[in-house]
This record gives structure tokens, sequence and C-alpha cells, in this order.
């Protein structure tokens, strides 16, 4: 069992990590607790009740919540229109994809709180309330078909900036729309249900009800925010692939996992 991918879940807390020793008496499991965003050791104590399985060759790896975990610790939230910002923003031109969510946006007659957005080193937490407004080179980025944008239901992110903030949504790969042309769901499935499907990532990593709108923001929804963002590029590489192979297997070629 030494050096076997897990997922732990005891009192009522979620690890993801390698088992470094078992014994008869314990299992010792260097693991990434996600609420924390911290890589720690755990003992587990065979008398103790919890409940372990092993990682399945497609669930995120130790070192992937590492990954997480650095980018999570050092998350950049912006409230002003400030040198991080716009370093920020020049840092997101930069990318050929970037994974968008506006957490709590449900279309036009929504309130928006924050927009958190993911680069492969980074993850940004835009506060839209305290800055009051979506500024033009952010604009432009949105509207932009050059930056792909990895969005999870983009129709309600569209319909939103369309009649509120007249911004054009555009270059946008929707995971909800390729999940379900998989053939995976007929009808719409949330980003957790998806992550779920694909990677195996339980809906307790996201168990945590928020308050968007709530002034001063609390660590809690600025981590989910986070969450609904950091999954998204691998997401996007999965479904790819996926299509891929659809393809591949009409024209005869070989499948790539």
């Amino acid at each position: 069992m030494s050096g076997k991918g897990v997922i732990v879940f005891v009192n009522n807390r979620i690890y993801v990590g390698t088992v470094m020793l078992a014994s008869s008496r314990y299992i010792k499991v260097r693991a990434f607790e996600p609420k924390l965003s911290k890589v720690l050791e755990l003992k587990l104590y065979r008398t103790e009740t919890f409940t372990i399985e092993p990682l399945t060759s497609l669930r995120p790896t130790l070192e992937d919540f590492k990954k997480l975990s650095n980018m999570m610790n050092g998350l950049k939230f912006i409230q002003s229109f400030d040198r991080t910002y716009f370093d920020a923003i020049e840092d997101i031109e930069k990318e050929s994809f970037v994974g968008i969510s506006l957490p709590g946006i449900k279309g036009r007659f929504s309130e928006i709180s924050v927009i958190a957005i993911s680069t492969w080193k980074s993850i940004y937490i835009f506060d839209i309330m305290i800055l009051g407004s979506i500024e033009k080179t952010f604009k432009t980025i949105l509207e932009s078909k050059s930056t792909k944008k990895i969005i999870h239901d983009s129709s309600n992110l569209a319909d939103y900036l369309h009649h509120r903030q007249k911004i054009v949504l555009d270059g946008v790969f929707d995971t909800e729309v390729a999940h379900c042309s998989l053939g995976f769901d007929e009808n719409r499935s949330d980003l957790i249900e998806c992550l779920f499907d694909h990677f195996g990532i339980p809906e307790e990593l996201f168990d945590e009800e928020v308050q968007w709108h709530c002034r001063p923001i609390s660590s809690s929804a600025i981590r989910i925010a986070a969450l609904n963002v950091a999954f998204l590029k691998k997401l996007h590489i999965r479904l790819s692939t996926l299509m891929l192979n659809d393809v591949k297997a009409v024209c005869g070629l070989p499948r790539h996992e």
C-alpha cells in the first residue's frame, strides 16, 4: 500500500495524498487538506473511524494538489485599480486559455460579486463589488477571440454580461456543453458533478455555503471562488481529449487517454 495515491475521509474532512507507511497499527499519509490549502502528514490509527479509497488514474495526484495549494496560497485578491490589478491583467492577456467563473451569477437579474480567473500558475479574484465596474482592458479580454475562456455554463454569464455590462462574451470553451455532448448526462450538470464524473473529485471539497455579497468578503467565499476555476484547465484538456477520441474513432485512428 505504501506509495499509493489515496483519498481520505476523516472527521468530516477530506484529504488527498500518498501513503508513506502502512503498519498493523496505523497508516501514515502525506496529504493535501483543501480547506486549509496545506500539505500535512496524517497518522490514521486503525482503531479510528475513517474511509480511505485509492485514487484512480484520472484523479488529481498529491503533486497536482501541491500545485493547487501553492496557487491558493498565492492567489491575488484584487479590490483596487493598482499595480497588482494591471499586472494581473497583463498576465491574463499572455495566456491562450484561462478559466473564468462569476460565482452566484444566474443571468441578467443577478448581482455580480467577484470574477475568478485561473492561468496555469496563478489564480486572480477580482472584487467587482468594490472595484465598482469591469474596466476597459478587462472587457477586451472577455470579448477577445484569441484569449480562450474556459467556463462551466457560459450561457448565464453571457446573459448577465450582455444585459448588465454591455459585454459580448466570445472565445468560449463551455465545459458543461462539452460534458453533455459526450453523453455523460442528458441533463445539465453543475461543475461539482462534472469534476466528480471525470476526476472523482468529491463534492465535499466544495461543500460550503457562502454569502457572495457580504463585505468584507469571507475567506470561505474567496476559497470557493478560487476552487471554481482551479480545475477548469485540467477539465478542458480532459474533455478535449475525449472529443478528439470520438473523431478518431470515426476515422479509425488510435485513441489517447
